[in-house]
């Protein structure tokens, strides 16, 4: 068989090589390759028309190549397509198929494809849906799973955490997950906690403070955070929220007040009864806390080899900010904290821990280690630790940053810049020296008496000053107050209050 030319061939196909359909008809056009009376490769029309037999409801295919009435082949569309109509024509008469039934068929089987997919939707919808229930996080689960994502956030921010503070949030968590087991056994999936369940755990916390209340809220919402909208809870609209959200973020779950009492430093004569009451290593303790007015992981971390005798300086790191900032703090020996720490057993020595067994107590357990060791010596000193607050609820008042408190106190008192204080206690802003500096009334007016006494007022008034005669003895008045008040030990904050006195009165007038 002689082979054909692609010219030929691309003839042939040129015309009519889509199928022309003719929608909800059951009838089909296409072409074929094939020749004409004279050999020449042309496009051919076939038809073919589908159907389903009324009497069985078999599906029927019925294929004709279309044809003119001499027989030749037909190549042209119009043609191809009024012999369509014939062929579907005389199909229909033989098996006496009928238009309007034909449609009715043909919409009964759309609808019937119809159902069938909705169906395999509901169907594969519900499976999802089962399948998810299934493998839901568990409230028991979630917090390893958290414990697993805040350790790879902590990695890519290159910070560390101790272990311990996050076996506490583990405590205050499995703290709700018993409470859940025992009030709502039915809800096991963490998606499945609303905020109503939220809730109704913290109003089970009544008895904390606001600010024991509001470390849980911020820790719920860190792990729902952490663990993503995938185990959030759909409220009525449907989107995903996590439960533990305030009404910044749509939610209902706010913050309660924490501010109803306010911190306070131990006295001189407090501390004194503290100092007198404690033994052993607690009394160190209590020497190191109220002349360093260090930390009190740090106060049990103390090394002999971070205090330096000759030079009258502790040097030390803070633990706090061992991993993010690194800078070291340095803090004056002072005369009485040299003296005691030289009678230790370890003073000889130079090395190791200053209080080892408090440090290796503190290690295991530093909540416990509080209640154990320092709870006990602030009722034998008689000191009271707790107050009760504006909410009607006893609140701690003072712990151990009581010894910060009093160690800053004391040196904004003895004249020391506060950026020095600042540096001692390790702070990054100086916003913490009005924390902690708030100087008793009766101290202030103690030292103006005495800086009063000490300038040259007839009769104790003010007003009776003689009037300087010229600006250059006006200047030197002025000078004598300043160190008289120096003298009297008026430290920076006080010359800040005065300042301000000075701007009322000033006003007023």
């Amino acid at each position: 068989m002689p082979r054909r030319k692609k010219s030929e061939i691309r003839r042939g196909r040129e015309a009519g090589t889509r199928n022309a359909h003719k929608r909800g008809t059951g009838v089909t056009l296409y072409t074929k390759p094939g020749r004409d009376a004279e050999g020449r490769l042309v496009a051919v029309y076939y038809g073919r028309y589908t159907f389903t037999e009324p009497a069985t409801g078999a599906k029927i295919v019925k294929r004709r190549a279309l044809k003119r009435e001499d027989g030749e082949p037909i190549t042209t569309r119009s043609e191809a397509e009024d012999a369509l109509d014939a062929f579907r024509a005389e199909v229909r008469a033989e098996y006496h198929l009928d238009e309007r039934d034909e449609v009715q068929r043909r919409r009964a089987i759309v609808a019937a494809v119809k159902t069938a997919e909705e169906a395999l939707h509901e169907k594969q919808e519900a499976d999802r849906r089962a399948r998810e229930a299934r493998d839901a996080l568990r409230i028991a689960d979630a917090f390893p799973r958290y414990r697993e994502r805040l350790a790879e956030v902590h990695r890519r921010k290159r910070k560390i955490v101790d272990a311990r503070t996050v076996d506490r949030y583990e405590a205050q968590f499995t703290a709700f997950e018993n409470w859940m087991e025992a009030n709502h056994p039915e809800v096991v999936a963490v998606r499945d906690v609303t905020p109503a369940l939220a809730q109704e755990w913290l109003d089970s916390l009544s008895a904390l403070s606001g600010g024991s209340l509001n470390k849980r809220i911020v820790l719920m919402r860190s792990v729902w955070n952490i663990l993503g909208p995938s185990v959030w809870n759909a409220g009525a609209d449907g989107e995903p929220r996590n439960p533990w959200e305030g009404s910044k973020r749509g939610g209902t779950i706010d913050k309660a007040k924490s501010d109803t009492v306010s911190k306070e430093p131990f006295s001189d004569e407090e501390v004194e009864r503290l100092l007198d009451a404690a033994e052993g290593e607690v009394r160190t303790l209590a020497y190191l806390a109220a002349y360093t007015g260090a930390r009190l992981g740090d106060c049990a971390r103390f090394r002999w080899n971070m205090i330096d005798f000759k030079a009258r300086v502790i040097s030390f790191t803070p633990h706090k900010t061992m991993h993010t900032s690194g800078a070291r703090v340095e803090v004056p020996l002072l005369a009485p904290l040299a003296d005691y720490l030289a009678t230790l057993p370890g003073y000889a020595l130079g090395r190791g821990y200053v209080v080892p067994t408090l440090r290796e107590e503190y290690e295991k357990d530093a909540p416990s280690f509080l209640q154990k060791r320092l709870n006990p010596l602030y009722a034998k000193a008689e000191i009271s630790t707790r107050a009760e607050g504006t909410d009607g609820k006893l609140h701690t008042v003072k712990a151990w940053h009581s010894w910060r408190h009093y160690f800053a106190t004391r040196c904004l008192q003895a004249g020391v810049a506060p950026a020095e204080v600042q540096r001692m206690l390790g702070w990054t802003s100086d916003q913490m020296l009005k924390v902690y500096f708030n100087p008793e009334t009766r101290r202030i007016l103690d030292r103006m008496d005495a800086a009063g006494k000490a300038l040259p007022t007839p009769g104790g008034a003010v007003a009776a000053l003689p009037a300087p005669s010229t600006p250059e003895a006006a200047l030197a008045s002025f000078k004598a107050a300043c160190r008289a008040l120096a003298e009297a030990g008026i430290s920076a904050a006080d010359w800040r209050k005065a300042e301000t006195i000075l701007k009322d009165s000033k006003r007023r007038a």
